[in-house]
């Protein structure tokens, strides 16, 4: 009779123990998403004339891009141009109602990785990220071997000009527009 009771003590025991294992806890955090663009005209420093200069080899830094995103798949960042990749002759508040050669000078922009921040990412090859032109919108994906959350990741927009001797007096401008999508 001894052996029996132990046996069911022994049962209840082992149960409790399962039990335990099987305990379940649940947490939650919140989706991360943000991004802040700095403007840093280096281009008017660094070539004053577009008429007669082009920008340095390196590019000439227009935008300091900062991001937050703690996806584990990562995200995309897309350039939007306003005047479809050109900086267009710009007075009275208005743009030319007709365009012509010299109301206009194309570019082209390199996204580099800047110093400060966590990225926790790799960067994209660099085919994917330098000398791209903004005549549609362009997508730049960061989801290749995601390590860890990006944290205020530091990501500088550099702009290339060739100089062009027909523009005509005046301001050019554009507007580009950057958002960042979780994949």
């Amino acid at each position: 009779m001894k052996y029996i009771i132990w046996l069911i003590l022994s049962f209840f025991t082992f149960s409790n123990l399962a039990l335990a294992k099987d305990t379940y806890i649940n947490g939650a955090l919140d989706s991360t998403i943000n991004i802040n663009v700095v403007t840093d005209n280096q281009l008017k420093q660094q070539v004053p004339d577009i008429r007669l200069q082009s920008t340095p080899a390196a590019g000439s830094t227009v935008a300091r891009i900062y991001c937050d995103n703690n996806n584990f798949n990562g995200f995309s960042l897309t350039f939007v141009s306003d005047r479809l990749g050109r900086l267009v002759f710009y007075k009275n508040n208005e743009y030319p109602a007709t365009e012509k050669d010299g109301h206009f000078i194309q570019y082209s922009l390199d996204l580099l990785r800047g110093e400060s921040g966590s990225l926790g990412i790799d960067m994209p090859p660099e085919i994917e990220r330098k000398g791209f032109t903004l005549l549609n919108p362009f997508v730049v994906y960061f989801n290749d071997n995601v390590q860890e959350a990006t944290d205020q990741a530091e990501l500088i927009l550099k702009m290339h000009t060739v100089k062009k001797a027909s523009l005509f007096h005046g301001t050019f401008q554009d507007t580009i527009t950057v958002t960042i999508t979780d994949l």
